[in-house]
């Protein structure tokens, strides 16, 4: 399998939110190619080693993971009882430090933006 990258978003600037945050953001373990996109042959190879960990002030940091579907790629928390939980869509060009990633999370809510701020 390629080598992992640990990729460090954190919330960026939004409407209602003015300034960045530090305290809120998404910690990534995934397969990057050349082109700085997921490597989705890679991903494919060992889905489980794509890990995600999110983290918002005033809650406990939570896991999950990275999954392609039909409509791109997904962060998908762990549940405890191993059912279903919500899923937010990413999208994203190159992941490199000083973009920017949109997350949009279920239920409607107004997808955020994210600056990526390291690539390890």
């Amino acid at each position: 399998m390629p080598q992992l990258h640990t990729v460090l978003m954190k919330l960026a600037a939004n409407p209602g939110q003015p300034d960045e945050s530090a305290e809120e953001g998404y910690e990534m373990v995934l397969p990057i190619g050349p082109d700085g996109r997921i490597d989705a042959e890679a991903w494919q190879a060992d889905p489980d080693a794509c890990t995600v960990r999110g983290f918002v002030p005033g809650q406990p940091d939570w896991d999950g993971r990275l999954v392609l579907g039909q409509l791109g790629w997904r962060i998908e928390p762990a549940t405890e009882d191993g059912g279903d939980a919500p899923a937010w869509r990413l999208e994203a060009q190159a992941l490199r430090p000083g973009a920017y990633v949109t997350v949009r999370e279920a239920g409607g809510t107004p997808p955020k933006a994210f600056r990526i701020v390291a690539v390890r």
